[in-house]
């Protein structure tokens, strides 16, 4: 009986953690940015909760409000930002903002070719990720990387998304 019980836990992930809010598009993001992690040996990427709220919150922001900077409507950079979603403020921390594209390949093409996206991208600090895509007039995809693991997750499922 014990052992039906573990295996039933072990198998139910999610009764210990919430599995990532990533539509279609995103996943495929996370997919090919740990692809491009893997040919630079790097390690994949998990996703954090806490980097998703905060991703999702800044690209519905700048699609409501119709701007693109990493200031948002608020008067916040990204640092202060992630600190009022519950994000620690001592450790590494990035953004990488994109407009106006409508794939993850032209998306992930354009942070290749732009250096300070492209060192996030490939920052070996980096452990989780939070992405979001909103599109009002243009879309706005927000990728919001950490260097801590701010929700671990126990189960098949927690272990690597992408």
């Amino acid at each position: 009986m014990t052992f039906i019980l573990a295996l039933c836990l072990w198998t139910i992930p999610c009764l210990f953690c919430a599995e990532p809010r990533l539509d279609g598009q995103q996943t495929m993001l996370l997919a090919l940015v740990n692809d491009y992690r893997i040919e630079h040996n790097l390690g994949r990427l998990a996703v954090s909760e806490t980097l998703v709220d905060t991703a999702l919150w800044m690209s519905e922001d700048m699609a409501r409000h119709a701007y693109f900077s990493h200031t948002d409507s608020l008067g916040r950079d990204t640092f202060d930002r992630m600190l009022d979603f519950g994000y620690p403020h001592d450790v590494w921390r990035g953004e990488n903002l994109a407009v106006g594209y409508e794939s993850e390949e032209a998306v992930l093409a354009a942070w290749r070719t732009s250096p300070g996206h492209n060192d996030n991208l490939l920052n070996a600090h980096f452990l989780v990720v939070g992405l979001a895509k909103v599109c009002g007039t243009r879309c706005y995809w927000v990728a919001e990387f950490g260097g801590y693991s701010d929700r671990p997750c126990r189960g098949l499922q927690c272990l690597s998304w992408g």
